[in-house]
């Protein structure tokens, strides 16, 4: 029999999704005992018409969550812009080359985790907020042959990066439909963000990208992003000054982020388990008792 573990959700409340743990402030459902007081963020929706169940944010059907964290990051599927040809040159019109995405206010784009990335023998690829007047930027793939393609190597070679900025919560990706019948057809060009850790490129993703992307219907794709969360509008020092909605419990410490205005909550040394609920931050001594009472 498995160890039980302590509990990262409050009494009643729905803990998974298919198999994705939720723990709060997140929470499922209407009930706003189960999820914390920024409704927009932290109340989600278990869709179980797919096998298996998918997460949603509450209200929307279009982003796909697939890892929470209590660290303050989860992992959406994000789409990518992409445009495919057909051999003679004309595009295909089921493909979508602009996105545009705006995320809940709790939510930042992770800037050290994330690269804005295009794939493509002449592609330009462009990103920006969601007004054009904050932040612009882009990179531009090119390759006059696949033997000047490396595997590994996403440096402008059929592949292009860079990073992108902090407090980004929403942003639009585009391309430019540069085909050239003189170069190599890559069949299709890509644009998108991506956790730097889940991406390499390889020289076969100039043709056979969609075959290594899970997450896809026809050739629309969503790739794993990583969302920065955190109880927002309020620093440390801020939310102190107001306890009945400060959201760090007993145990816990208070830590500005790093990615926008907010804060998060961490057990204190010498304790662990989820700082965001009552007595939820127990030392070793009293984790082993409640987990014997459990057992």
């Amino acid at each position: 029999m498995a160890a039980p573990v302590l509990s990262q959700t409050k009494p009643g409340c729905q803990d998974r999704c298919g198999n994705i743990s939720i723990p709060y402030p997140f929470g499922l459902g209407d009930n706003p005992n189960c999820f914390g007081e920024e409704t927009g963020t932290f109340q989600l929706y278990c869709n179980g018409s797919y096998n298996p169940p998918r997460l949603f944010n509450k209200g929307s059907r279009s982003i796909h969550i697939i890892d929470i964290s209590l660290q303050g990051q989860a992992t959406f599927l994000i789409w990518a812009a992409t445009d495919c040809f057909y051999s003679n040159g004309t595009l295909s019109q089921n493909d979508s080359f602009n996105v545009r995405i705006m995320m809940r206010e709790g939510y930042r784009f992770s800037y050290t985790r994330n690269k804005f990335t295009a794939i493509g023998c002449d592609t330009s690829a462009f990103m920006s907020d969601s007004s054009g007047l904050s932040f612009q930027s882009g990179c531009y793939s090119y390759c006059k042959s696949f033997s000047n393609v490396l595997n590994g190597s996403c440096s402008g070679i059929g592949c292009c990066q860079t990073a992108i900025p902090k407090d980004v919560r929403s942003i639009n990706l585009t391309q430019e439909n540069n085909y050239d019948k003189n170069l190599p057809n890559s069949s299709c060009r890509y644009a998108f963000l991506v956790d730097s850790d889940w991406f390499m490129f390889y020289e076969s993703d100039l043709w056979n990208f969609s075959k290594r992307v899970e997450y896809k219907i026809g050739t629309y794709m969503a790739l794993p992003v990583v969302i920065d969360w955190a109880i927002r509008n309020s620093t440390c020092e801020e939310a102190k000054r107001n306890r009945s909605s400060y959201a760090c419990m007993q145990n816990a410490r208070c830590i500005d982020s790093s990615n926008g205005p907010g804060y998060l909550c961490r057990c204190d040394k010498g304790y662990e388990g989820n700082p965001y609920l009552e007595n939820g931050c127990q030392d070793e001594e009293n984790k082993e008792h409640l987990l014997n009472s459990m057992a």
